[in-house]
């Protein structure tokens, strides 16, 4: 089983290789920038409502609080 895994994840690590080879590396914006840029009024707060633990229904809603 290990020997199965190592393998997984060798095949896994080689995709991902691929994947980013030729991908460059970019700044992360800094604390001013990022003030500047976004409005808090602009940012939507979402509720999200689950069901009770011994609840049948396992479907929750989501719904934008105001």
């Amino acid at each position: 089983m290990p020997n199965i895994l190592g393998f997984l994840f060798g095949v896994a690590q080689m995709i991902l290789y691929m994947m980013y080879q030729g991908s460059t590396k970019t700044d992360l914006p800094t604390e001013n920038q990022l003030a500047n840029k976004t409005d808090v009024n602009e940012v939507p707060i979402v509720a999200v409502e689950l069901p009770d633990v011994g609840s049948d229904n396992v479907e929750g809603s989501v719904r934008p609080m105001k």
